[in-house]
């Protein structure tokens, strides 16, 4: 099933004064795709992710995921939903006490009934499914480079087996190199898992590469829709120079 957002407004009070970040988003992210959504930092991208999980409650609106309206749901079917979401974070959001192997495999420790030796190897498949080795088992975030974190942080989603991954910028802050790397990691994890994702960034290379389908979120809505080809051709002038990364153009450096 997928994820149906219809109508949802999001504002936040900052210093005593109301800031709208959605007005109006409708987005329909369809079953086993890769859908990326594109938009300047600050117009509430990450805020849309949330709202999906209800990490945040929308002021208005509908969020159905697999049939169930999230706006109203109780918290235990939001609990349950949420086992069938996976969050990969900005920064990754490690725990910086423990190692690799207890990162992993920390919700199935919390959550499932299964053995140690159980969950060991299934943090040894995880691990291996995004290209690590077994030698990283017992070493601490602090000894990672920024895209074994990223590696790490997506073997820890897979342990669960989610239907729905969403990714927050997971290219932000990595070099040219780890971040196709990492590009290539939200494929082949969608081919292999059959997952559905949800990718926010404003990376370009990035969302072209992964997505099956792109969205343009400005001014509180969702402004354009369509394949990364159509998305390429549009004749939309906030679209084109969004992509194509121009200081000209309707949408003003001060916004």
């Amino acid at each position: 099933m997928s994820i149906e957002i219809v109508g949802v407004y999001k504002s936040f009070r900052q210093n005593g004064k109301k800031q709208v970040v959605l007005s109006g988003v409708d987005l329909t992210i369809p079953t086993s795709s890769s859908v990326t959504i594109i938009g300047r930092s600050g117009t509430g991208k990450s805020v849309l992710l949330k709202l999906i999980t209800r990490l945040f409650f929308p002021d208005a609106g509908s969020i159905r995921v697999d049939g169930i309206e999230v706006t109203t749901a109780s918290r235990g079917s939001i609990y349950e939903l949420r086992e069938n979401i996976g969050f990969l974070f900005q920064g990754s959001a490690l725990f910086d006490s423990m190692t690799v192997r207890e990162n992993v495999g920390f919700a199935l420790c919390e959550r499932s009934k299964l053995a140690l030796k159980e969950i060991n190897d299934i943090v040894i498949q995880r691990l291996k499914a995004v290209g690590l080795k077994e030698d990283v088992l017992d070493k601490m975030p602090s000894e990672l480079s920024g895209g074994m974190k990223k590696r790490v942080a997506l073997a820890r989603v897979l342990a669960t087996d989610p239907k729905y991954i969403l990714y927050d910028e997971p290219t932000t802050g990595l070099d040219p190199i780890t971040a196709d790397a990492i590009n290539d990691l939200i494929i082949s994890t969608r081919e292999q898992f059959g997952v559905t994702s949800i990718v926010v960034t404003h990376d370009m290379t990035s969302a072209f590469k992964v997505s099956d389908y792109v969205a343009m979120l400005y001014g509180g809505r969702i402004i354009e829709w369509g394949t990364p080809e159509e998305i390429l051709k549009t004749q939309n002038p906030y679209v084109r120079q969004f992509v194509q990364g121009s200081s000209k153009g309707p949408i003003s450096m001060l916004e």
